[in-house]
């Protein structure tokens, strides 16, 4: 089974209608969506003007069954230390969210789907950047 975790980047992008992420996430039998992206998604909506419309489109899309949200363990938080730690020794700092992220997805042995290319710093990650 094909699947994926994907990245707040590549769901902003789906959410706004762009045809080219909607058709290469059809591509996947199953897709993951880290608690984190979860925050990151929801802090933008409050932020914005479309906040009801965008929770809608949000809880829409989690409704589907070939969709589920990935929660914090304490397997991924271990991820989290190891790769926080490996970044920081190379001198190669992420943004914690995304460490979040790429945890997740190594966590889990899945790839990540995302257009932040800073995520080829994190060794181990199998990384998918859609064109």
């Amino acid at each position: 089974m094909k699947s994926a975790v994907v990245d707040t980047n590549i769901l902003s992008d789906l959410f706004r209608g762009e045809p080219a992420v909607r058709d290469f996430l059809r591509g996947f039998e199953f897709i993951y969506v880290p608690v984190t992206v979860l925050g990151e998604l929801l802090f933008g909506f409050v932020l914005g003007c479309r906040e009801a419309e965008n929770r809608r489109r949000l809880d829409q899309f989690l409704s589907q069954q070939s969709v589920e949200l990935l929660p914090v363990s304490s397997y991924m938080a271990e991820y989290y230390a190891v790769l926080m730690a490996a970044l920081r020794k190379n001198g190669t700092p992420l943004p914690t969210n995304d460490v979040w992220i790429a945890a997740a997805a190594c966590a889990e042995k899945i790839p990540l789907i995302s257009r932040d290319r800073h995520f080829t710093k994190i060794n181990g990650l199998q990384l998918i950047v859609p064109e």
